[in-house]
C-alpha cells in the first residue's frame, strides 16, 4: 500500500482512479438575486395589505422571496407574483398583512 492513498487507489484514503472530487461551491450571486425558481403558487392564498394599518416600514420587503411587494405610501402586493408563503404576514409588526384565498 502506498502512503496517504485510499483503498481504491492503492492506499487507505484516496479516491478510485477516474473519480474527480467535487469540492467547489457555487459562486455567490449578487445580493437580492434569487437562486432557485419559485413555484407560481405555493398555496391557494395570496397576501393582501390593510392600508389603514400599514406604516410603510418596509419589514416585509426583504422577506418576500418572490419579490411581490413594492412600497410607496403603503405596501402593495402583486397577486400574480405572490406565492402565499406567509413570510410577510408573519414579519409585519403592524399586522397589516393577511392571507386571503386566491
Amino acid at each position: 500500500m502506498g502512503r496517504g492513498r485510499g483503498p481504491c487507489a492503492g492506499g487507505r484514503w484516496g479516491l478510485a482512479s477516474g473519480v474527480t472530487p467535487v469540492l467547489s461551491t457555487p459562486k455567490p450571486k449578487a445580493a437580492g438575486t434569487l437562486t432557485l425558481p419559485l413555484p407560481k403558487q405555493l398555496t391557494r392564498f395570496v397576501a393582501v395589505v390593510d392600508p389603514a394599518r400599514c406604516a410603510a416600514c418596509g419589514v416585509c420587503l426583504p422577506v418576500c422571496a418572490a419579490g411581490a411587494i413594492t412600497l410607496a405610501d403603503v405596501a402593495t402586493i402583486n397577486p400574480d407574483r405572490c406565492t402565499g408563503c406567509n413570510q410577510c404576514v408573519a414579519q409585519c409588526p403592524q399586522d397589516a398583512l393577511r392571507l386571503q384565498p386566491a
